[in-house]
């Protein structure tokens, strides 16, 4: 609950960081766009199976804009971390914060999207049980990376430390960080 009212803070204290995520989203539109439309183009026919081309192009999409995301919110994080140290935060200045971690920021990315991708394919292709197993296996996996970003962003890590530093994190404050998860979840 404190870092949920410490993020409510900042963000009352820097109004101008809501531009963040309106630039996410026309980040995430006109990639959408750039790639359905050479998508539709190589689509071969009406009720045909998309070919490989155009699954490599869903695949890169995918990754894509799983970056978009992690690269915003990795953003936000430093944002906050900045008004939290005592800074003034600016849309500049995260997005400058984000862009020093980039490189750290898109192992994260792939490693994500292949989670959950795989994660969505147990679900539709294993049935009930796929669908429990992989539902439990999605909260696990949610509630343990949690903390991701902001190691990676705060602590510079690699990504591999970085999971196991929000695992130790998790571990250690396993009821605050579920319930910053829902209040979050929720505020969404």
């Amino acid at each position: 609950m404190q870092l949920a009212r410490a993020s409510w803070e900042v963000l009352k204290a820097d109004k101008e960081l809501v531009a963040l995520p309106l630039i996410s989203l026309l980040a995430t539109l006109a990639v959408v766009a750039s790639f359905l439309v050479p998508m539709v183009w190589m689509q071969s026919g009406e009720g045909e199976s998309p070919g490989w081309g155009a699954l490599a192009l869903g695949v890169l999409a995918y990754l894509v804009l799983a970056y978009i995301t992690i690269f915003f919110n990795a953003a936000l994080v430093h944002a906050a971390n900045e008004r939290l140290n005592g800074g003034d935060p600016t849309v500049r200045s995260a997005l400058r914060g984000a862009a020093s971690r980039a490189g750290r920021l898109l192992p994260w990315a792939l490693l994500s999207a292949t989670v959950s991708a795989l994660l969505r394919a147990l679900e539709e292709r294993a049935g009930t049980l796929g669908k429990i197993v992989s539902g439990i296996a999605g909260i696990a996996w949610s509630l343990v990376t949690f903390l991701v970003i902001p190691v990676l962003v705060m602590e510079d890590l690699r990504v591999s430390d970085a999971v196991r530093r929000s695992a130790a994190l998790f571990k250690g404050t396993w009821g605050e960080n579920i319930a910053a998860r829902v209040g979050f979840g929720l505020l969404g």
